[in-house]
């Protein structure tokens, strides 16, 4: 189980805290990239994502219970999408463009942020009130983001790459009706080869580790 692997080295009541970080670290990423689409469509001129509540950082707004649930038991899940309209965009494929790329960029400013703060709590006294949950907590914000940002640039159907892709390029194509048509089956095919964990190590070594040691060497 996926739960199991990120914490079998803790025991009660530790795991409990441990947890709870982790889902509210989730919770946060999901529902940060999540609004970062919807603020930027209603910049944009499309007011469809605040007609149906998603121009919220409520988490309840975006969360879809089954992708959480999945997301928590097998590391791969979804949320809400957010629904909008291009043609209610005051500047057409420019306006798609921002849309596509706002939940990663979200996602990837919340993970240098809290790279600063993860590397802070190790300043901190072990003996300090709440000291493993602030560490777990800025530690998995961190990391999931980090994951968020990657995960969500693979130019693959349904991701954020692939719209991005589709938002410059002409409608009917031969790569976009492939994705269209096995886009979930090629997603199912990296989870289930962890092709996307080569993918992610190689990246947060040569991105986010060189950060977290910056921050290191100005904190120490």
């Amino acid at each position: 189980m996926f739960l199991y692997s990120l914490f079998s080295n803790f025991e009660m009541p530790a795991l409990l805290v441990v947890l709870l970080a982790y889902i509210l670290a989730l919770m946060i990423a999901l529902s940060i990239h999540e609004f970062a689409h919807a603020f930027v469509a209603n910049r944009e001129g499309d007011l469809t994502a605040k007609a149906y509540g998603r121009l919220s950082l409520n988490p309840f707004a975006h969360i879809d219970p089954i992708g959480l649930i999945f997301l928590l038991l097998v590391g791969f899940g979804w949320a809400k999408p957010v629904p909008i309209n291009p043609l209610h965009m005051k500047n057409g494929k420019k306006s798609v463009v921002k849309v596509s790329i706002a939940g990663v960029i979200a996602n990837l400013i919340l993970s240098i942020i809290f790279s600063f703060f993860f590397a802070l709590t190790l300043a901190l006294d072990e003996s300090v009130t709440f000291y493993l949950f602030l560490q777990q907590f800025c530690g998995y914000t961190m990391t999931i983001n980090f994951v968020f940002f990657v995960f969500n640039l693979l130019p693959i159907y349904p991701l954020d790459g692939f719209n991005l892709i589709a938002s410059l390029s002409k409608q009917d194509n031969a790569f976009l009706n492939l994705m269209y048509k096995y886009g979930f089956w090629i997603l199912l095919l990296l989870y289930i080869t962890r092709i996307f964990d080569y993918i992610l190590v190689f990246l947060q070594m040569a991105i986010l580790n060189p950060l977290f040691n910056l921050w290191l060497m100005i904190l120490f």
